[in-house]
Parts: C-alpha cells; sequence; structure tokens
C-alpha cells in the first residue's frame, strides 16, 4: 500500500510537471502572438499595442470562442509579414461576425 501512495505521488508530480512545462516552452499564448504582431508590424508604442491586442483576443474569445483564438494566434505566429499578420486579426474579426450572423439566420 505504501509503495502505491509513493507511486501515485510520484506520477502526480511528473503530471504537474510535464502540465508545467507544456505551457511554459509549447503553448502559443495570446501575449506570444501580440509580439510577433508588434514585431512584424513595429510600432513606436509597443507595449500599448500589445495591450489593446491582447484586449482584442480576450473580446473575441467571449464572441468567436476559443478555436477561433486558437487558429488566430497560429495564423498569426507563422505569418511572415505585417499584412499577413494584419489579414489573421481580421479573419477572426470575420469569423466572430460570421457567427454573429448564422445566429441572426436561425431565429
Amino acid at each position: 500500500m505504501n509503495a502505491l501512495l509513493k507511486g501515485l505521488v510520484l506520477l502526480g508530480v511528473l503530471g504537474g510537471i510535464s502540465y508545467g512545462a507544456y505551457h511554459l516552452f509549447f503553448a502559443k499564448t495570446n501575449a506570444q502572438a501580440c509580439d510577433k504582431l508588434s514585431e512584424l508590424c513595429g510600432g513606436e508604442a509597443r507595449k500599448s499595442a500589445v495591450k489593446r491586442c491582447t484586449g482584442f483576443f480576450e473580446q473575441l474569445e467571449s464572441a468567436g470562442g476559443k478555436e477561433n483564438i486558437a487558429r488566430t494566434r497560429t495564423c498569426i505566429l507563422d505569418s511572415r509579414t505585417c499584412p499577413a499578420a494584419v489579414g489573421c486579426m481580421v479573419g477572426a474579426g470575420l469569423n466572430a461576425a460570421g457567427d454573429f450572423l448564422e445566429g441572426i439566420k436561425r431565429s
């Protein structure tokens, strides 16, 4: 019984470390996408631009859902130019608007 408890504790610790490592090194965050957008598009007020960008992601999440956010983050992080990254943001907004229009059609 004691060995089973030690094994479960060890498994829990390893799981926690794995979860933390994933989020630290592999998970794509809104801030990373906003930093990439700011890097590609320049801008003197970089901190305020990143703050506005993360606010956009928060609004988009409530309007368009987490799946739309994940696609938009990946799109921005994979972009090589400012117009491409901005296109990702516009596309995210249009996807949310499409969901809005779909709701109107159903009502």
